[in-house]
């Protein structure tokens, strides 16, 4: 019986985080959709692997549950629109919020809606990985959870306690992860 591996997605409202979750494990995208009320959690099978995908609220009012739901997390996604200058300011504070509360954890960004047009983007720099992604055409979605479970694999192949991600993507096994980008 595989380990199941909690996989929590964070972030501001309205970042596409439920998107992205929907189009993994519906494999469908929804124009208009509600904004996550708490949290809600889907259960995803890839290679060997369990995921139990946590998509969070964003709004305001439901960040001091956060805590509460990343006891336990394997991997921290950190969600932001590329359109919204906002919600990547914010991404540091996300981090700050996951490195309080997990010891050593896997962060990965996503810069999501990259196929929006005629709106200027907002790129961010970062210690950890980022990926970009849009849910709504499908566009590195598949990558963005098979990085999840390569990360999963090299920490407990290395069976390290303090790994720094971008250093795993130098390794063999993340050679052809050109989709990652490290600063």
């Amino acid at each position: 019986m595989s380990k199941i591996n909690k996989i929590i997605l964070l972030g501001d409202s309205n970042t596409g985080k439920s998107s992205i979750v929907n189009r993994k494990v519906y494999s469908k995208f929804e124009h208009s959709i509600q904004s996550s009320v708490g949290v809600a959690y889907n259960n995803i099978k890839l290679d060997d692997y369990s995921l139990n995908l946590w998509d969070t609220a964003g709004q305001e009012r439901f960040k001091s549950i956060i805590p509460i739901y990343l006891k336990g997390a394997d991997v921290c996604v950190i969600v932001y629109d590329l359109t919204n200058k906002e919600s990547m300011e914010n991404v540091n504070d996300w981090i700050d919020q996951v490195i309080n509360l997990i010891t050593n954890p896997i962060i990965i960004i996503v810069g999501n809606k990259i196929d929006v047009e005629n709106k200027p983007k907002f790129y961010i720099q970062s210690d950890y990985p980022i990926i970009y992604t849009s849910a709504k055409t499908n566009y590195n979605i598949d990558k963005l959870f098979l990085s999840i479970i390569s990360l999963l694999k090299e920490k407990e192949t290395n069976k390290k306690t303090n790994i720094n991600i971008c250093d795993l993507i130098k390794l063999d096994s993340f050679k052809n992860f050109d989709w990652f980008k490290c600063y």
